[in-house]
């Protein structure tokens, strides 16, 4: 529901030919629902910092330095409001730690662009996380709630702790990675051809 609302607006504002602005009017529309939903309600408004978060990032990396000054500080702000007045959510409550990745996540994306071409060999492997990442984030929670019932795994001990910290990413990882070699990659140029230029395909 969070992505499709996201990406329905993206959509939205391409078709309408605001695609220079997306960034923009995506702060504006954030803060408006922000400040117009109760605390108690359940929504998605307290992801789209992380959207904002990303989005500013590559703006400031093709120059839009304003915009992506702005963006940034609205994101973070954003993350600040829902943490200050303990905007609810159905499951995972909003805790410091999330903004804390909100604001390391940014940085750390932010150097891994800019200076890529600068980094030892072995940082740059950590792109492998940045390959898997989207059929990871697919995956992790249902599959890793399942696996988790399965073994009876719980929170308790601290093999329980060892399980949910380090061998079920492991494993998910893996999962992850088959999904990109067996799926993913064999087809995201072809669709990103056809997306292109659907009519070459007629």
């Amino acid at each position: 529901q969070i992505e499709f609302q996201f990406y329905v607006f993206c959509f939205l504002m391409m078709a309408l030919g605001l695609k220079h602005r997306l960034l923009a009017l995506l702060c504006a529309v954030t803060i408006f629902r922000t400040l117009t939903t109760s605390t108690e309600y359940y929504t998605s408004n307290d992801f789209f910092p992380f959207f904002i978060a990303g989005m500013s990032v590559a703006a400031l990396v093709r120059g839009r330095t304003g915009e992506a000054i702005a963006g940034i500080l609205v994101a973070f702000s954003v993350e600040l409001y829902h943490l200050k007045f303990n905007v609810k959510q159905p499951s995972v409550p909003i805790e410091m730690y999330r903004s804390l990745l909100l604001w390391s996540g940014t940085t750390a994306v932010y150097l891994a662009v800019r200076y890529d071409h600068i980094l030892p060999r072995a940082f740059r492997a950590l792109a492998f996380i940045g390959v898997i990442s989207y059929p990871l984030y697919l995956i992790h929670q249902d599959v890793g709630m399942m696996i988790l019932r399965w073994a009876h795994v719980g929170r308790d001990s601290t093999g329980d702790m060892l399980i949910r910290a380090f061998v079920l990413p492991a494993f998910l990882a893996a999962i992850a990675w088959m999904v990109y070699v067996l799926i993913e990659k064999p087809t995201i140029k072809p669709l990103t051809r056809f997306l292109t230029n659907p009519r070459a395909w007629l």
